[in-house]
């Protein structure tokens, strides 16, 4: 609902007053170059979309479960955007360059780093690393917060549908970043693929790891 009331204000505040799918088509997608993205589900060729199911215990095969027709996405904004893995790149190195594509400005530096900070107040009773003490649980503006390893950020943010699992995953400090979606369901590979990864690159352990 929080998403929701944030895409109409979008649309609000548009001088041109755009429906909040084409304020995105031209505002991002296309500067951007991500040209297999779209906000609206019945804008996707159903030969485009991935197949997903639950895996046979026996043989350990894929039996394909489509959507039901009448599935209930969420009000849009929030799970509106259908996308792939090579747009999401372009997205993720968006965020790790603060606004820029490319040489190219589409989001404001200011804009981009707000979204990536804790949305809460520092709290002196949670761990300090050096000077700086560590935010208090919470969320950025539309991504999850989490420090792992030796206090390293980690900005993500995820997707689920029946049999679908996604992770998009911002390592500022490594200028990394990361994305998998799993057509399956139950799959824990969406976790381990953090875990693992950021266990290899920032020395994280489980006791290390605190979301934000």
């Amino acid at each position: 609902y929080g998403f929701s009331v944030a895409g109409h204000l979008v649309e609000v505040a548009d001088e041109r007053r755009r429906p909040l799918g084409a304020f995105f088509a031209e505002e991002f997608f296309a500067p951007l170059g991500m040209a297999h993205t779209v906000y609206d589900a019945d804008d996707v060729h159903a030969a485009r979309v991935a197949e997903s199911g639950a895996l046979n215990p026996l043989t350990g095969a894929l039996v394909p479960r489509p959507l039901p027709a009448d599935y209930y996405f969420n009000l849009a904004p929030a799970g509106a955007v259908l996308s792939t893995a090579a747009d999401m790149q372009r997205w993720m190195a968006l965020h790790l360059a603060h606004g820029t594509y490319r040489g190219t400005r589409v989001l404001s530096a200011a804009a981009s780093r707000a979204q990536q900070a804790a949305s809460n107040p520092e709290d002196p009773s949670y761990p300090h690393h050096g000077d700086r003490v560590l935010a208090a649980p919470g969320v950025a503006q539309g991504f999850y917060r989490e420090y792992v390893g030796r206090n390293e950020t980690v900005v993500m943010h995820d997707g689920d549908m029946p049999d679908f699992s996604s992770r998009l995953m911002l390592l500022p400090g490594a200028n990394l970043g990361v994305f998998v979606s799993v057509g399956v369901g139950g799959s824990p590979l969406r976790d381990d693929l953090r875990m693992s990864l950021t266990s290899h690159l920032l020395g994280d352990t489980a006791a290390s790891r605190r979301r934000r």
